[in-house]
């Protein structure tokens, strides 16, 4: 399958593009390999959809995934959900 990129973008916040994008992730994992990634730093919310929370606690956010990357040429992986590798954006 050729890959490919699916952004979700609004202007005005609370118009359900988080869950739009849950749903278009979940969707598009029963297909294949699949990264959801959530880079809204203001107001983040892939990280509260039930389906989608890790059974832990996420320690690292983008900007450590993003070092961790550049440090060891791998990045480090918070949760696993099958063919579906969530990124979260955490504000501190």
């Amino acid at each position: 399958m050729t890959p490919f990129i699916v952004t979700f973008y609004s202007y005005k916040g609370g118009v359900g593009r988080s869950l739009l994008a849950a749903n278009i992730g979940i969707l598009s994992a029963r297909r294949g390999k699949t990264l959801l990634w959530d880079l809204d730093i203001e107001a983040p919310g892939l990280h509260n959809i039930s389906g989608l929370t890790p059974a832990k606690t996420v320690k690292e956010g983008f900007f450590e995934w993003m070092i961790s990357w550049q440090e060891s040429g791998r990045p480090s992986k918070d949760a696993d959900f099958g063919k579906l590798v969530k990124l979260a954006c955490q504000t501190p």
